[in-house]
C-alpha cells in the first residue's frame, strides 16, 4: 500500500508527500519501504547492519520532550554500551521538538549511532532517527542531514 505521493526533483532527490499531512526528501541512490505509515530510507551501502533514516509514526499523547527524555531513560538502562552524547529540545520540521544524539548496542549487534528526534505534529508523534554503525555513520551523515532538514510539516 503506498501511503506517501513521490515525486523526483532535479533527478537527485525524491519527495514524499504523505496523507497525514507531512513531506520529505531523500537522495535518489536511498532505496525506501513503507511500513504500516512508517518510513524506512536505506543508505546505498545496504547490508545487514546498514545506515538508514527511520521514520515512525506512534499514536501518543506524550509531548515531544515526555517522550525523547523517556526514551533516553530507557535507552541507559537497557541497551548495551550506551553512551549518550547529547539531549535537549530542538527544531524538528520546523516544529518544537527534542533530539537525542547517542551510542547503543541493540542485542549482539554491534555499535550504532543515532540522532533521534521526536516531533508532535497533525495528531502523530513522529519519531524520526538517523542510525548507522560508528563505520558509516559519518559517510552518510550529509545525506542523513538532507533527509532530516527536508522535513516539512505544512501539508
Amino acid at each position: 500500500t503506498t501511503i506517501g505521493t513521490t515525486t523526483t526533483i532535479d533527478g537527485d532527490l525524491v519527495l514524499v508527500s504523505d496523507s497525514k499531512g507531512f513531506s520529505f526528501s531523500y537522495p535518489t541512490d536511498w532505496v525506501m519501504e513503507e511500513t504500516f505509515g512508517d518510513y524506512v530510507i536505506t543508505a546505498p551501502s545496504g547490508g545487514a547492519s546498514s545506515t538508514e533514516f527511520q521514520i515512525l509514526l506512534e499514536d501518543s499523547d506524550d509531548s515531544p520532550v515526555e517522550a525523547g527524555e523517556a526514551y533516553a531513560e530507557f535507552a541507559a538502562a537497557f541497551l548495551t554500551n550506551f553512551e549518550l552524547i547529547s539531549q535537549g529540545e530542538a527544531t524538528v520540521g520546523g516544529l518544537p521538538g527534542y533530539v537525542i544524539e547517542y551510542t547503543a548496542a541493540f542485542g549482539t549487534g554491534g555499535t550504532d549511532r543515532y540522532l533521534e528526534g521526536y516531533v508532535s505534529a497533525n495528531g502523530f508523534l513522529f519519531n524520526v532517527v538517523y542510525v548507522g554503525p560508528l563505520t558509516d555513520y559519518d559517510t552518510w551523515l550529509t545525506d542523513g542531514l538532507v533527509i532530516w532538514n527536508s522535513f516539512d510539516f505544512g501539508g
